[in-house]
């Protein structure tokens, strides 16, 4: 931590949901969300010593496609209504990208809690996420890392992470825990030039 305004936040589970995208989730949890697993971090189980099936929980999440620039929504995306701050909503867009989600505990087997409903989105830290995560942060950028249409990544750029090309890997193939834990970057590195 670099000083008291600088935090660290590090991922201790991850959701998996059959939900892959924002525009497939529900807005909240009981408007037909889907059941899912969090897959903890084995070495933290001990924490989860009394809570049992049929326990509500609260979830906090990360918000891994958030766009962090917007501060004014329509509520629940209703354009007839007017806008408001992200903080009176329910909005995954924020400053601060976190989520909040109850939901019951349904089994529990070794490090995974299946749970639900949730509206979380499944959350492997992939190139495609990433990627997902810089153009909607950066929506200037749409276009000159991928094309448009077919969402392929563009040949005059390269992908780096843990000192390998990735380039050709598939961009769901999960990155390397160093990178998803912000020990190691994700590189990018290419000539774009406009024109």
């Amino acid at each position: 931590m670099k000083n008291m305004n600088d935090y660290l936040l590090e991922p201790i589970g991850w959701v998996r949901s059959e939900l892959k995208k924002t525009k497939d989730a529900p807005r909240f949890y009981t408007e037909g969300a889907p059941n899912a697993r969090l897959e903890l971090d084995a070495r933290l189980w001990d924490a989860m010593e009394g809570i049992e099936v049929g326990d509500e929980i609260v979830v906090i999440t990360w918000l891994h496609l958030a766009n962090r620039e917007t501060l004014k929504v329509h509520p629940r995306g209703d354009l007839t209504r007017p806008k408001r701050g992200v903080f009176s909503t329910r909005s995954p867009h924020r400053p601060n990208p976190l989520g909040l989600h109850r939901a019951k505990v349904l089994a529990i087997d070794q490090n995974v809690v299946s749970i639900g409903p949730i509206e979380a989105i499944d959350g492997p830290v992939t190139q495609r996420t990433v990627i997902d995560a810089i153009e909607a942060r950066y929506p200037m950028l749409a276009g000159t890392i991928r094309d448009h249409v077919t969402q392929k990544r563009r040949p005059f750029l390269r992908f780096y992470a843990c000192g390998e090309d990735l380039s050709h890997e598939s961009p769901d193939t999960p990155l390397p825990d160093p990178v998803v834990k912000g020990a190691e970057p994700y590189l990018i590195i290419g000539a774009i030039a406009g024109g």
